[in-house]
């Protein structure tokens, strides 16, 4: 990935907040727990060793907001709250369908290039 795309845009997302969840041991339900804990350390150490080989290539990490990246639709720029939780895909009101990921990622794509091409190079978008 380091060496496909010249700038890759990332949602700048404090992580401990994800990792404030109920300890294991205030937590019935331990198995159910642990697996977040350790979701939350993947997440964690995916972006660290992504952003280390981008800019060992000389690529561009760029960090952006993540205020509204799922609600917006990709296609117009409609903002439409929906709760996210319960629908992975959803129709906004202008009729265009999308994947809430996909979706994001394509608006942080463009927000960090304006046209998906930054500096000639590819960009890629990680929600």
């Amino acid at each position: 990935m380091a060496d496909a795309y010249g700038v890759v845009a990332i949602e700048e997302m404090d992580m401990r907040y994800w990792a404030r969840r109920v300890r294991v041991e205030q937590d019935e339900n331990q198995e159910q727990s642990q697996r977040w804990q350790r979701n939350v350390a993947c997440i964690s150490s995916l972006r660290a060793i992504l952003v280390a080989a981008i800019e060992a290539r000389s690529g561009r990490i760029t960090k952006l907001q993540p205020e509204y990246t799922t609600q917006m639709c990709s296609g117009c720029g409609h903002v439409e709250a929906f709760d996210a939780k319960r629908e992975v895909i959803h129709t906004w009101e202008c009729g265009h369908t999308h994947d809430q990921d996909e979706n994001a990622a394509r608006n942080l794509m463009r927000a960090a290039s304006g046209s998906g091409v930054v500096d000639g190079a590819p960009a890629l978008a990680m929600a």
